[in-house]
């Protein structure tokens, strides 16, 4: 693909995410792109993909999430696409190749939160104090931040702050999609016992339960 027709599809793929709870930027310089997801549906990001990397999905009427994620470096658009498969495993789905197009399935690991219908969901658990984003950092995840979730007050109970950064759970480095989505599910049923932050450059842990 050439560099003209790549810059077209881009910034048609920011057209679209921008309409939606999702939003995505092109980068400063000329590495490429940045994109930023707040409890966007994962559908629309597959459709952003698409755009930006040219490649055909095919998504199972299974797969249904929403999806946060905080880059805070530019990258190419390879290295984007990267990423993607990483927040898929974390989500619990995957990219399988098949008839010339990328088939979007289930990957066998529960794919949790917000991959279930809200009302299924524990209301008064830690899922929802805590709206979770995978962050990273030149292509690689480097923890998850967290923001408040619909319960706010439960959020501030904790001892967290808005933009803390999640670095271990229970002990474990929050550096590879296994361990992000176990995290997460970890929170959807309320077990994480107690998490390492980092907030203002210094390192603290904070007891979950």
């Amino acid at each position: 693909m050439n560099a003209v027709l790549r810059k077209s599809l881009l910034l048609l793929a920011l057209s679209v995410t921008c309409s939606s709870n999702a939003f995505a930027q092109e980068g400063s310089d000329h590495s490429g792109i940045t994109a930023n997801y707040k409890e966007a549906d994962i559908r629309r990001v597959i459709a952003s993909v698409a755009r930006i990397t040219g490649k055909e999905f095919v998504i199972h009427p299974s797969v249904h999430a929403e999806v946060s994620l905080e880059m805070d470096t530019a990258v190419t658009a390879d290295v984007f696409y990267d990423i993607f498969l990483l927040i898929l495993q974390i989500y619990g789905f995957e990219a399988v190749p098949s008839e010339g197009a990328m088939h979007i399935v289930p990957n066998g690991v529960q794919p949790c939160p917000g991959s279930a219908p809200p009302d299924t969901h524990n209301r008064a658990g830690l899922g929802y104090a805590i709206r979770p984003a995978p962050y990273f950092i030149n292509g690689n995840m480097n923890g998850i931040r967290v923001y408040p979730g619909s319960n706010r007050s439960a959020f501030d109970a904790l001892g967290f702050r808005v933009g803390d950064l999640i670095i271990r759970f229970d002990g474990l480095l929050l550096a590879d999609a296994s361990l992000a989505n176990n995290f997460l599910c970890s929170l959807e049923a309320s077990t994480v016992g107690y998490v390492t932050i980092i907030r203002d450059g210094e390192s603290t842990e904070i007891q979950m339960k």
